[in-house]
């Protein structure tokens, strides 16, 4: 079948991105372009800079009638900065583009801005720039710049067979509130590359299973997640009215949590979990541990009966 008559479900959205990215030209300062949280570009002799950016399209990412236009505002801006952090990166500059409806009041759209300030100022992100244009939808777009230590950087591609696999904060049923107002975690990462080697980091935007699988791809490897360790939110439990197994479902598959998935060696996240325990209200956790067999395993509280998630699940764009 010829790629024209195809359509884009049929790819999938990541299965678009590797087929309209497989040959992009790069030079020589790209030290890393597609397939991670940021682009990697050489700054200097010890800093990297990072960019990234992200769409927040009205109907897919947010409904309008039932959150407020600050809060639609405010996930804009920290979707992209959660790509930052992801990196170990610290977020510097931000430019906003937003297409609305010319319809829409002007009040609105201040309270939708006041949003991506109120986001913006939180981390010292100086808003630089942008684009308006005119839509029957409200789209807005934002790019942010960041920097980070050449030996700070984490990518995806660095776990290693024994490693442990933590995973910050609590998981499942953002829909209820966090979605729009969670805290990007830049602090955390900054906290984690400080005080340990990172091998390989990710945040989660379209679920556990399907996120972690990016490390696990692009790392050549395979893990086993001990289900009666996996943090499972409040708001999880209270979707499934305190039903353990159901609300396990929402921590492994739910989008938007936007907390850090990382792996590092055993002994080193011992240590870390006591430093941390000191510094951040949030849990750090340790749920698995990554291996050679390819695939992602569940392995339940009696420890039988391993499945095997050979497909990612998640959140999926087509």
């Amino acid at each position: 079948m010829k790629s024209t008559s195809r359509s884009v479900s049929s790819l999938g959205e990541f299965g678009l991105i590797n087929h309209l990215t497989k040959q992009l030209p790069i030079d020589r300062s790209v030290a890393c372009g597609v397939g991670d949280d940021c682009a990697v570009i050489q700054k200097n002799r010890n800093t990297y800079q990072l960019l990234t950016t992200d769409m927040s399209i009205e109907g897919v990412h947010f409904d309008h009638k039932k959150v407020k236009p600050a809060e639609i505002g405010y996930k804009a801006c920290a979707r992209s900065i959660s790509d930052i952090a992801a990196m170990g990166g610290i977020p510097r500059y931000a430019v906003v583009a937003f297409a609305i409806p010319k319809t829409l009041p002007v009040r609105y759209v201040n309270d939708l801005f006041k949003g991506i300030k109120k986001c913006a100022s939180l981390f010292s992100v100086s808003i630089v720039g942008g684009d308006t244009s005119q839509s029957k939808n409200i789209m807005i777009a934002i790019s942010v710049v960041g920097d980070v230590e050449k030996k700070r950087l984490v990518l995806r591609r660095g776990a290693r067979v024994g490693d442990g696999i933590y995973v910050t904060g609590t998981l499942g049923g953002s829909i209820i509130k966090k979605h729009v107002s969670f805290k990007p975690r830049v602090h955390e990462a900054r906290f984690l590359t400080h005080h340990a080697s990172i091998h390989a980091m990710i945040d989660i935007s379209d679920g556990l299973v399907q996120d972690l699988g990016h490390i696990l791809k692009s790392s050549g490897v395979g893990c086993v997640i001990e289900e009666p360790t996996v943090p499972v939110s409040r708001d999880a439990l209270r979707i499934t009215r305190h039903d353990r197994h159901t609300a396990l479902q929402h921590a492994l598959y739910d989008g938007e949590d936007f907390e850090l998935v990382f792996t590092a060696a055993p002994t080193t996240g011992v240590r870390l979990q006591k430093k941390w325990s000191r510094k951040f209200r949030i849990p750090l956790t340790r749920i698995g541990t990554i291996m050679s067999k390819r695939g992602i395993f569940i392995r339940s509280k009696k420890g039988t009966g391993k499945k095997n998630y050979k497909k990612d699940k998640g959140y999926t764009h087509f």
